[in-house]
C-alpha cells in the first residue's frame, strides 16, 4: 500500500468515527501526494471525498468550492459515469444545504438518470427522495 493509499484509509477510518477535521487533514495529504506524483484523476478523486467530509463538517463554502473545482476538472475529461454521478451528488446536497434549491433540483435529476443507467438503485431511490423533499419545499 503506498503513503497515500494508507492515508486514505485513515481518513476512512476517521470519518466512521466521525472525527471530520482529522479526516480532512488526512484527505488533504492524500491529494497532495496524487497531485505531487502526477495523478490528477486520483487527486480529483480525493478531492470528491475531502468536499463531502467538508460538507459534513459543516463548511459549505469550502465543500461548494472544491467540489466545483472537481466537476470543472471532469467536465473536460473522460471520466466513469458513475464517478461523475458521486461527484454530482456531493454537489447537489451542497447545493440543498445551501438553500438552492433549483440548482439542487437539477443536480439531483441528473444524479438520478446517471445512477439509472449505472444499475445502482440505492443512488436512484436517493435521488428520487431529495426530489420529492425539494418539490414539497
Amino acid at each position: 500500500m503506498s503513503g497515500a493509499d494508507e492515508l486514505i484509509a485513515r481518513a476512512k477510518a476517521a470519518v466512521r468515527r466521525r472525527r471530520l477535521d482529522e479526516a480532512a487533514e488526512l484527505y488533504w495529504r492524500a491529494l497532495e501526494a496524487f497531485e505531487a506524483s502526477g495523478q490528477p484523476m486520483r487527486a480529483a478523486h480525493i478531492a470528491r471525498h475531502l468536499a463531502e467530509v467538508e460538507l459534513e463538517a459543516g463548511r459549505l463554502e469550502e465543500a461548494s468550492l472544491r467540489i466545483a473545482a472537481v466537476l470543472l476538472f471532469y467536465r473536460g475529461r473522460q471520466v466513469r459515469r458513475l464517478e461523475m454521478a458521486n461527484t454530482l451528488r456531493i454537489a447537489a446536497l451542497i447545493d440543498e444545504k445551501r438553500g438552492f434549491r433549483d440548482e439542487a433540483r437539477q443536480l439531483w435529476s441528473e444524479v438520478r438518470e446517471m445512477y439509472a443507467r449505472e444499475g445502482v438503485e440505492e443512488g436512484v431511490a436517493e435521488a428520487r427522495k431529495r426530489l420529492v423533499r425539494l418539490a414539497n419545499a
